[in-house]
């Protein structure tokens, strides 16, 4: 099982981005069981069918520590409006990520390349041992968005209705990989179990 909790909004550390609500979330499994189900889901899983296609774009090891660059296409749910904006089905991002065996933690930005000219998205994440005597794994999610079209355009009063899609399609996004994160590890443990 896992806990979550969501904190509003607080100044952005990039310039002319929004930050978006920070998701927290306990994953009850430790830390690297985590990290393993993570890097399951590429290139693909059915366990999360929105990611289409993984490239890797690097994959370096120093020491104990491993970058890795993936171009990711996943399938994207947008309203019509948006849809007819954009004519998107697919979205691309850059994700970089950073795994620490001796630390336990993985960080990762993830960036779009879809639309970077119009819209750009950064999200925050990272998956660390909870500090707590249990061997469970914190995971942490901020979102940061920037309007650029908006800023280059007059968008008819779209700038919120834009930034507040944008914003729960991270939240809810996340929280829907937290809750497929939570069954492919409750799925494993119950076949480790057999």
């Amino acid at each position: 099982s896992c806990h979550s909790t969501m904190s509003s909004p607080s100044i952005s550390k990039y310039p002319g981005y929004k930050q978006g609500p920070t998701l927290t979330a306990t994953l009850k499994h430790p830390w690297p069981k985590v990290i393993q189900a993570y890097q399951s889901r590429f290139p693909t899983n059915p366990a999360f069918p929105y990611i289409r296609e993984t490239v890797v774009e690097e994959d370096l090891r120093e020491n104990n520590v491993r970058h890795i660059t993936r171009r990711i296409t996943i399938d994207v749910q947008i309203p019509g409006w948006l849809k007819r904006m954009t004519n998107l089905d697919t979205f691309t991002v850059r994700e970089k990520s950073t795994i620490d065996y001796d630390r336990q933690t993985m960080t990762m930005i993830t960036e779009n390349l879809s639309l970077s000219d119009n819209v750009s998205m950064k999200e925050e994440c990272s998956y660390e041992r909870h500090n707590s005597e249990a061997p469970w794994t914190q995971k942490t999610l901020t979102p940061f968005m920037s309007l650029t079209y908006c800023e280059r355009h007059s968008c008819l009063g779209l700038k919120g209705p834009i930034e507040n899609f944008c914003s729960s399609f991270f939240v809810s996004r996340g929280l829907d990989a937290i809750k497929k994160e939570e069954a492919l590890l409750d799925k494993q443990d119950t076949q480790h179990a057999t």
